[in-house]
């Protein structure tokens, strides 16, 4: 049985003989005649486990691949390999590529990168020219995979409900609609749980600030395909390798053909699903935004009008909601708040600091939408500070040093 990591990733015989198999039978296309694992990489999860492998093809120099696992929910790997094989089919840049997959059990099977430097890494090291070009780097890379796929969002969502997903288990069953993206579901539960969880704090949103929270599902729909394009869905800089003196985004468990503008809202939170979101100068964040219009602009002209402004204004707003959901109730349990660790043990913000900060963000951000909420915001910000103290958010490691 495969194990979580803890000590480390378990593989047995057995286990091994179950994933060379269905790799091997994934990429028969390419003549694929034998799989050979090489290394087991600790995912720091248990939704998956990944593997580096060889595969042989004959008298040919072997592929050098990596199998992913899915462990559990199937949904994960569902909208990995629907974004992935789109990817591939259409040539589009900027993603990691599938060579194959297998839906018994759950893989699938990609290029190995190699050991790259991730944005991360580069923003948590001391160099803030490298930092600012990985970040310009960021926005330009999703920027041009979603002008790329910006016509693609009924051929992701028919992926999704592809045959694949009838062995969903009993659990899965109510996934099975397979929306191609899953912010709606999660501004909607940020509205229906935000009173009960502000409690606490003494701050009681009021109804237009809930109704405001809810109408942005309607504003920034999924559904207006034009204006959306294809991401990862957690396009932390984690997740984000060079490669070949290219960024090459991985990790597309939870992909999604969304507005764009959910995408240029995370240089500006900045970060919000990552571990290492510490904030950004805002002359760097300025510069990747003004990086993601340009290569975006090309199949949505609509970035650069005045108007995309307040969808802009929206999806900051809006994620500092959706996060505020996640990170409140640890932020009031924890006795303290030190630093969290990512999937490498690595340090980032503590909640506490994420949420006076984005909280500040919301409350301040110069837009005449979302008053309401903006307002919300302010009094989250400021409950938090007369609870907690002044929490400051530190920019990221890389820009701390004087250049």
């Amino acid at each position: 049985m495969i194990c979580p990591p803890g000590d480390g990733w378990v593989l047995s015989d057995a286990d091994r003989a179950v994933i060379t198999s269905a790799a091997q039978s994934a990429l028969a296309w390419l003549g694929v005649t034998a799989v050979r694992l090489v290394d087991v990489i600790d995912a720091g999860g248990s939704r998956s486990v990944v593997v580096r492998a060889l595969a042989d093809q004959g008298s040919d120099e072997p592929i050098e691949i990596v199998i992913k696992l899915t462990l559990g929910s199937r949904d994960g790997f569902v909208r990995e390999r629907a974004a992935l094989s789109v990817i591939a089919d259409h040539g589009l840049p900027g993603a990691v590529r599938l060579l194959g997959w297998c839906d018994e059990p759950p893989l699938v099977v990609l290029e190995d990168l190699g050991d790259g430097e991730s944005v991360a890494d580069l923003l948590l090291a001391d160099d803030f020219e490298a930092a600012e070009r990985a970040v310009i780097d960021w926005a330009t890379t999703v920027g041009t995979l979603q002008a790329a796929s910006a016509g693609l969002g009924d051929e992701f969502r028919a992926r999704l409900t592809a045959p694949a997903r009838v062995a969903l288990d009993a659990s899965d069953a109510k996934q099975s609609s397979a929306p191609v993206d899953l912010l709606a579901d999660w501004l909607l539960e940020a509205a229906e749980t935000l009173e009960g969880l502000l409690r606490p704090l003494g701050v009681r949103p009021s109804t237009t600030a809930l109704a405001e929270l809810r109408a942005i599902t309607s504003v920034l729909d999924p559904s207006n395909s034009a204006a959306s394009g294809l991401v990862a869905g957690d396009t932390c800089p984690d997740n984000a390798l060079y490669a070949g003196g290219q960024l090459t985004l991985i990790d597309f468990e939870a992909a999604a053909h969304r507005p764009v503008a959910w995408e240029a809202a995370y240089l500006l939170v900045p970060w919000p699903t990552c571990w290492c979101s510490w904030a950004l100068p805002d002359q760097v964040a300025q510069r990747a935004l003004g990086a993601w219009q340009h290569s975006v602009a090309p199949a949505i002209p609509a970035v650069t009008a005045d108007s995309f402004a307040d969808d802009l204004a929206r999806a900051v707003i809006a994620w500092t909601f959706v996060l505020l959901t996640v990170l409140l109730p640890r932020a009031i349990a924890e006795p303290t708040a030190g630093p969290r660790a990512s999937s490498t043990a690595r340090p980032g913000p503590d909640p506490r600091s994420l949420i006076v900060h984005r909280m500040q963000v919301a409350a301040g951000y110069r837009t005449d939408v979302s008053p309401a909420l903006r307002d919300c915001a302010g009094q989250v910000h400021d409950a938090c500070v007369h609870r907690w103290g002044q929490h400051d958010l530190e920019v990221a490691p890389a820009f701390r040093a004087v250049r």
